[in-house]
Parts: C-alpha cells; sequence; structure tokens
C-alpha cells in the first residue's frame, strides 16, 4: 500500500514544549547539499546522492518519509521511516554532535512512530549496532524489543529491535 506523503496531517509533527526551537518537516530536494554536510559526510558524496535520490523517489511514492529537524535553518538530525510489506523501519537516524543529548533523537522517534500509526502499520523496527549503547537503552524505553542480531558485514554485530503499534 502506497500513501501520499504530502498529505500528512501537521500535529504528526508537533513537537514537546522543550523541543519549540526545533522544526521538523519532510525532506526536499534542496537538502541534498545541506544533509550532506550536516549529517552523512561519511559516505562518499556520490553514494549519497544516489541514495538521497532513490528515498526521494520513494517518498513521493508513499514507501519513505525522510524527515529533518532543523534548528535556525540548519539540519541538525534527520531519520527515516521506510515501509517495506508488512515492516515499518526507522533507518539512519541521526543527530549531528553538537545537538545530541538534548532529546532530539527521541523527538524524530516520535515523530516516524506517529506517522506509522497514522497509517496504521502494525509494527515499527529499528536497528543499532550492539556495541552503540546509549542508542541501544534509548530504544528499549521506548518501549522497542530485541528481535534478532545478525553480523554486518564490517564484523560489528548489530541488533534489530521491534515495537507493536
Amino acid at each position: 500500500m502506497l500513501f501520499n506523503a504530502s498529505k500528512l496531517p501537521e500535529d504528526l509533527f508537533t513537537l514537546p514544549v522543550s523541543q519549540q526551537d526545533i522544526s521538523l518537516r519532510l525532506v526536499t530536494p534542496s537538502d541534498l547539499l545541506p544533509l550532506h554536510q550536516q549529517c552523512y559526510q561519511d559516505i562518499p558524496f556520490l553514494r549519497f546522492e544516489a541514495d538521497f535520490q532513490r528515498l526521494l523517489q520513494w517518498q513521493q511514492n508513499g514507501r519513505c518519509y525522510w524527515v529533518v529537524a532543523q534548528k535556525e535553518n540548519t539540519i541538525i538530525g534527520s531519520g527515516q521511516l521506510i515501509i517495506y510489506g508488512q515492516t515499518t523501519e526507522i533507518a539512519n537516524l541521526i543527530v549531528t554532535p553538537d545537538h545530541r543529548n538534548q532529546g532530539i533523537g527521541t523527538t524524530l522517534i516520535q515523530v516516524l512512530e506517529r506517522i506509522a500509526r497514522h497509517h496504521h502499520r502494525p509494527h515499527l523496527e529499528i536497528g543499532v549496532t550492539a556495541n552503540n549503547e546509549r542508542a541501544l537503552a534509548l530504544y528499549q524505553r521506548m518501549g522497542f524489543a530485541p528481535i534478532r542480531q545478525w553480523t554486518l558485514p564490517d564484523g560489528n554485530e548489530a541488533i534489530i529491535l521491534r515495537k507493536t503499534l
């Protein structure tokens, strides 16, 4: 089932009072360079550009919702909600180093979860490397539970967590 990203209710993007200096919105084509510079510098630009264009197309087709967080017109974080059949995944959640530990990642997850609920998705999954203990603890506090583990191509262990909506 495909959804129209442009028809999301604005209240899905409502922020807590503590985050009122932040704005959230769906990614647009003009975000390519600033998003790469602020959040994804470790990915070669041509690869990032190809992924960006693919996910932007998925967003237009309702298979992906890519949310960016901004402060004073500067992108400070982003996260994606990707729909695969009955599974819905939060992917590529990132907050810039200067803005971590301020609740922005939590807020992004909450908004992505609201979008999933809006579309009556049964489950929400998120992945994390096993050595990222802070993120793992956050996801578990937010109601996600581990469902499987595997070894990534780089040798790191990864954990997939799931939450029933």
